[in-house]
């Protein structure tokens, strides 16, 4: 027996506000000095404060290839497309917010997220939608890889702080 559309729109909106939240748990247990620390140890140089930017420019990028798919228009894959550059660029263009400023941010691509979600007709979840990286997905696709992209993230930032703890035992 296949989900209804609606089932599966509820799925999603139940997974991206408990994604959300557990990223906002890992964060408030960062320190300040935390959030400008590097957040991996293998020579990558983010620290939590532009991971949380890169979460934010990545969310609103996503919204901006589900809208296109809806609006039958097609973004299509950039051969010239270079995901570093992309996502460098999109950590200095929050580089100079302050935490707080970016946890409005942070809130506000979420919300809009969460509104554009619960706008598109559930036929539309299996909309095709060409994605630079994912390659050909669906708007559903979309949705799940914002959820699973902030998952991703949120394990870092815990593993971080987690390490951070271990070093002053």
């Amino acid at each position: 027996m296949s989900d209804s559309a609606e089932a599966r729109k509820t799925r999603l909106t139940t997974r991206l506000e408990t994604m959300y939240a557990n990223l906002l748990e890992a964060i408030a247990t960062l320190s300040d000095a935390e959030t400008m620390m590097p957040v991996w140890l293998d020579g990558g140089h983010w620290t939590a404060h532009d991971l949380i930017g890169h979460l934010i420019a990545t969310e609103i990028t996503m919204q901006t290839v589900f809208n296109a798919a809806i609006a039958g228009q097609s973004l299509g894959a950039d051969p010239a497309f270079d995901m570093n550059r992309f996502n460098e660029a999109g950590v200095r263009r929050t580089a100079q917010a302050t935490l707080p400023e970016l946890l409005i941010r942070l809130k506000q691509t979420h919300q809009s997220t969460l509104a554009q979600l619960a706008a598109i007709p559930a036929t539309q979840l299996d909309t095709v939608v060409s994605h630079m990286v994912l390659g050909e997905t669906t708007v559903e696709g979309i949705f799940k890889r914002i959820s699973f992209h902030t998952h991703l993230h949120t394990h870092d930032l815990r593993a971080m702080h987690a390490r951070n703890i271990q070093a002053t035992l």
